[in-house]
């Protein structure tokens, strides 16, 4: 779309300034938080559809979690658990 509307030597500028951005820490930092809050959105979505609503506690565990690996090991644990309590317990627990 920027194409119909600009030259392309402008496009070429502006798309520049796009990838010079995703390189930066800060850019790269505010993209990990992203996904580190989606995680916890669709945990939180999918144990809703299977468990119910989590009580407050739940929800505070789970949100109090960064370590994106640790969710991801959370959303597949979903699948064989048959609770919150069961979900969040730690091997040996």
């Amino acid at each position: 779309m920027v194409g119909l509307r600009y030259e392309r030597a402008v496009a070429e500028q502006l798309f520049r300034g796009v990838t010079q951005m995703e390189e930066s820490t800060t850019y790269q930092m505010i993209m990990a938080r992203g996904r580190l809050l989606g995680k916890r959105e669709d945990l939180l979505l999918q144990g809703r559809e299977k468990f119910g609503p989590p009580d407050e506690a739940t929800v505070e565990r789970i949100q109090s979690i960064t370590d994106p690996q640790r969710l991801e090991q959370l959303l597949v644990r979903l699948l064989q658990v048959s609770d919150w309590q069961e979900l969040l317990a730690r091997p040996g627990e």
